[in-house]
């Protein structure tokens, strides 16, 4: 039938790429084995990638959603006359969040006769949003309060020049 393969020799059966000595066969296999195992890992490597871009866009839209839920919870606090709640929710927010939150929280201050802190948010307020007739008005409104006549004069101006139908709250003047 077959001949015996000689000591020391391993025989082929139908590979002509397996090694002859039982070390090299060892080594062959070892080498196969790893090479397998990392084309796995390669093939897997781009899903992991997606899973962790995917997971950590998640968390992100949750922090971006939670935040939003804190701003509409102060905004309705602020409506219901709870300036003290308004500014517990706008405490602490990040980012964009904490950008819009400044208005809000001119508001807060404002209601609870911080006209100081107030003048701050609205200043941080209306240089984000410059366009905003509403936010020039009542910054206008806390500058007026403090004092400083000059300035609110100006930002009523400015809120006069972008919505020119808005009636004067009382102390100003209307201006040709």
């Amino acid at each position: 039938m077959g001949v015996a393969a000689p000591a020391g020799t391993l025989e082929r059966k139908g590979s002509s790429h397996r090694p002859r000595t039982a070390e090299r066969y060892r080594r062959w296999q070892r080498t196969r084995r790893d090479s397998v195992a990392r084309s796995m890992i390669a093939a897997r490597l781009p899903f992991v990638a997606v899973a962790l871009v995917c997971a950590t866009f998640g968390v992100y839209l949750a922090s971006i959603s939670g935040s939003e839920a804190r701003l509409d919870r102060a905004s309705t606090a602020l409506v219901e006359d709870r300036s003290a709640d308004a500014l517990a929710e706008l405490d602490g927010l990040k980012g964009e969040a904490g950008r819009r939150a400044a208005g809000p929280r001119g508001y807060a201050y404002a209601r609870r006769g911080q006209f100081k802190l107030s003048r701050a948010a609205f200043q941080k307020a209306a240089r984000r949003d410059p366009n905003n007739w509403v936010l020039q008005r009542d910054y206008a409104i806390v500058l007026l309060r403090l004092g400083q006549r000059a300035k609110a004069q100006a930002r009523m101006r400015r809120a006069r020049s972008l919505n020119p139908r808005m009636p004067l709250p009382p102390g100003f003047v209307a201006s040709k």
